[in-house]
């Protein structure tokens, strides 16, 4: 299958033309293609914020006054996961103060929180009922294995 065989690779294209071979260069082979994102002069905000929006890219703003932009953090924002996805396809871990990684046309992405699964009313019954018969046995079993004292 021709997608299974795809997969992208982010390059800074800027830096491999003025250097050529250097670190930043890629090897092209024979049906590879070269994809140029359109510039974007805003900023994408997504995941657990009470908007997701897009806004105008502002220089030197952090992550927070984005999402400030999108109605601030929903309650189930896991706040410390932010991770920025760049136009040229790199991923990177932001924190909310961060200014530098925030780049015209990328996305900010705010991840939920894991789900902890709650203890049911009827679970919480049980084990109380359990550690109450538990206690009792022990008890029972303490007095019963006690010396007697016999005047």
């Amino acid at each position: 299958n021709e997608v299974e065989n795809t997969y992208l690779v982010a390059i800074n294209l800027e830096k491999a033309v003025k250097e050529p071979g250097g670190e930043d260069d890629i090897l092209l082979c024979d049906g590879d293609v070269l994809l140029i994102p359109e510039y974007n002069s805003t900023v994408n905000i997504h995941g657990e914020v009470m908007y997701p929006a897009s806004v105008n890219f502002k220089n030197n703003k952090p992550v927070k006054y984005y999402v400030k932009h999108a109605g601030g953090f929903s309650n189930r924002a896991k706040k410390n996961g932010i991770y920025v996805i760049n136009m040229n396809g790199t991923i990177e871990k932001v924190s909310r103060s961060s200014r530098k990684a925030v780049l015209p046309g990328c996305k900010i992405v705010i991840p939920r929180k894991p789900e902890r699964k709650k203890l049911s009313t009827a679970e919480i019954v049980t084990i109380s009922t359990s550690t109450a018969s538990l206690a009792t046995m022990v008890v029972t079993l303490v007095n019963l294995l006690k010396p007697s004292k016999t005047n």
